[in-house]
């Protein structure tokens, strides 16, 4: 196990081979009761339709961005193969939230990295080997407002689809196995293209600043 122990804000002790984080900042998305207050719903109807709506934004929302955007402490898996690593065995492995505030731990390799601000991973990893990263990154806190507003028009949107036509529309899934799953809103007056503001690339202009570019 590698330990990265520079100072910094955060407050951690080592406790046998597992890090104990005394002290790191979290950032939620807003809660169930946060978007009933924010789209005027009383009641308890549709409780179950609002969560649903809110967990296939937020993915949808960090899906279309290419990270997620919350602050948090975070852990990766990654298994490192002949396709990974480069000559000399350098790696570069993308973490999936960013800016990264601390590397708390990574179990699987015993050499020093280095991490740029764009959440890429650089070290001397060795072929085959599996790698778990421990860390705290992510937007800081609280959640800029304009990803909130984005957030709360397209639950609006698909709540107001509901109460006009009975149905959300369709939720629909793609993934690429091992790098990401994308989870999306299309709704029925949209299937044949066009922009309904019910799924993030209605918003592309707001979400551009947080959108990944991987090359």
């Amino acid at each position: 196990m590698y330990l990265l122990t520079e100072d910094d804000n955060i407050l951690a002790t080592e406790s046998g081979n597992q890090i104990v984080a005394d002290s790191y900042e979290t950032c939620s998305w807003p809660t169930l009761e946060e978007v009933k207050l924010e789209l005027g719903v009383t009641g308890t109807d549709d409780d179950i339709f609002l969560q649903r709506q809110i967990n296939a934004t937020i993915s949808s929302m960090e899906s279309y961005c290419g990270r997620k955007l919350n602050l948090q402490v975070d852990t990766e898996t990654f298994h490192i193969t002949e396709c990974d690593r480069s000559i000399g065995y350098q790696t570069q492995l993308q973490l999936h939230r960013w800016p990264v505030y601390k590397i708390i731990e990574i179990d699987g390799m015993d050499t020093e990295v280095k991490i740029d601000e764009g959440g890429l991973l650089c070290g001397n990893f060795y072929l085959n080997a599996t790698l778990q990263v421990t860390y705290h990154g992510g937007i800081g806190c609280p959640l800029p407002d304009d990803l909130l507003d984005v957030f709360y028009q397209i639950i609006n949107v698909r709540y107001a689809a509901k109460g006009s036509t009975g149905t959300s529309g369709e939720l629909k899934s793609e993934s690429i196995p091992g790098v990401i799953k994308l989870d999306y809103f299309q709704n029925a007056d949209n299937a044949g293209g066009g922009s309904s503001g019910s799924d993030p690339s209605s918003y592309s202009d707001a979400l551009r600043a947080y959108k990944a570019y991987y090359v």
